[in-house]
């Protein structure tokens, strides 16, 4: 039977759900709640009047013009605060640095005139300091950057603005923007903003799958390899077999960026099972832009082997839009393996 639970939630199966007046399968989830994309170019991104939520996703696509971009972010819950912030951070897989006095959210200390794209997540905890965890992947001439940052804010007010800010000579270029998406456990909307476009299991020795053009990509994947190897298990866009880079750590400890590749390479040392989760910017025209978070079975399998980890940034030349993704083994093959693709504009 249906139990009606606070907050206008059902709880029941997935049958039970579907025959229950004025509800839908899909409740909840990621909602866009705020969204600017420059018209004029400029120093800030600002989005104001959000509406409350617990915690908050943030997508910035940061075109750059007239000079080099150096981007973070400011919050505010009225006005944007420009003290009480502190961070740790790391660029390029380096030496964290750790910061206690700052007047931002910081997501970089890379400066270059490239284009960048952030994911980032921001805790809103009513009557709590504000935490904040955040990945920003850069192009480059060859290799992308990339840097993974932590901050907190002192404030325990409510935010209700977000700001992307430059610090460097250049200007957010037309086009530029921010989003800001919400979630609530007690959301009973249906407006996700994650779509899910496609999803597949191994056929034969890869895993393809096909999908509408989507501005925003976030694609999860699991697979095993049938041997363990280096290098040879990656990601590959509409059928291309080069204009690949990438750059990464594996086990904290960074790796030499690899340039001019048939793929994105997903491992560096052997492993055989694999479990991950990347973003990818896909605008027209552009470099294509990629962070991935992974987790990889060591070497022997049972208890007493902890598993590898890494954090990749990739890029691929390909300048138009992304509308099909590869998993592949250009040596042996995929034993078995999932991939799911969600999109939005």
């Amino acid at each position: 039977m249906v139990e009606w639970l606070a907050g206008n939630r059902i709880r029941g199966t997935n049958a039970e759900r579907t025959t229950t007046t004025g509800i839908g399968n899909e409740v909840g989830g990621w909602k866009e709640i705020g969204r600017k994309t420059v018209g004029t170019a400029g120093k800030t991104i600002d989005v104001s009047g959000l509406d409350n939520k617990r915690y908050y996703m943030i997508l910035t696509d940061a075109q750059v013009t007239g000079g080099t971009m150096q981007m973070n972010h400011r919050i505010g819950t009225g006005s944007y605060e420009n003290s009480g912030y502190s961070h740790r951070r790391s660029d390029n897989g380096g030496t964290d640095q750790l910061v206690n006095t700052a007047n931002e959210m910081a997501m970089e200390n890379l400066t270059s005139a490239y284009p960048r794209f952030t994911v980032s997540y921001l805790s809103n905890t009513a009557g709590k300091e504000k935490l904040n965890i955040g990945t920003l992947v850069a192009d480059d001439s060859g290799a992308p950057e990339r840097s993974q940052c932590v901050n907190k804010w002192t404030g325990t007010t409510d935010v209700n603005q977000i700001q992307a800010v430059t610090e460097a000579t250049g200007n957010f270029a037309v086009g530029a923007e921010i989003v800001i998406l919400g979630w609530d456990e007690d959301d009973t909307h249906t407006e996700n903003f994650w779509e899910e476009l496609t999803s597949a299991d191994v056929t034969s020795s890869n895993i393809d799958v096909s999908f509408t053009a989507k501005k925003y990509l976030m694609v999860q994947y699991q697979c095993e390899l049938a041997v363990y190897n280096n290098n040879n298990f990656g990601i590959r866009f509409n059928g291309g077999t080069s204009g690949y880079s990438r750059r990464f750590s594996q086990n904290g400890v960074a790796i030499s960026p690899a340039n001019n590749q048939d793929k994105i390479s997903f491992i560096y040392s052997g492993n055989k099972k694999i479990f991950g989760t990347a973003f990818i910017i896909n605008n027209a025209s552009k470099n294509k832009l990629l962070m991935s978070d992974q987790v990889g079975e060591e070497n022997s399998v049972g208890a007493g082997y902890a598993p590898f980890r890494w954090e990749f940034a990739g890029k691929s030349t390909l300048q138009d839009q992304i509308t099909s993704i590869q998993l592949l083994d250009t040596v042996s093959n995929l034993t078995s393996g999932h991939i799911k693709v969600w999109g939005h504009d």
